[in-house]
């Protein structure tokens, strides 16, 4: 499942997934995921009821309908960084990723290092969206830079 298909980032996500399961038994079967809980609830449903072996999920909802999901169901895997007993998150690490980016120029001598970003106001979002966690990790790293 993914957010948006027309995101570049997504598209060679799905490539890399197609290579990799090549000639293997399985097949990639792509939905939308329409960066909602009621959208995300109805795709994963239909694949569950499909059954299919596994999925992954790319970016779902924070508290959508992963967080009651039994891999007895339908094994899945979230990039989310959330995290759950019931399934398995594959996630960068997105507070040194943003340290690196703030450090490489600051060691330049660069001193106006800035970040744009989407503001988020909801717990949920601030614990596990990666670009609230990029923006956490900008700003430690600023403060480290002084």
């Amino acid at each position: 499942m993914l957010p948006d298909i027309r995101n570049p980032f997504f598209a060679e996500i799905l490539d890399g997934l197609s290579d990799r399961i090549a000639g293997a038994r399985y097949q990639v079967l792509l939905c939308p995921g329409c960066n909602g809980e009621d959208a995300e609830a109805r795709v994963i449903h239909a694949m569950i009821d499909r059954g299919m072996d596994g999925m992954i999920l790319i970016a779902p909802s924070p508290r959508g309908p992963t967080s009651n999901m039994s891999p007895a169901s339908c094994p899945p895997s979230s990039s989310r960084h959330g995290r759950s007993h019931a399934y398995d998150t594959v996630a960068d690490d997105d507070l040194s990723g943003a340290a690196l980016v703030v450090n490489h120029p600051a060691d330049l001598g660069h001193r106006r290092i800035a970040h744009i970003e989407h503001h988020e106001t909801s717990a949920d979002c601030l614990a596990e969206m990666p670009n609230a966690i990029r923006a956490e990790g900008y700003r430690q790293a600023m403060r480290v830079a002084g």
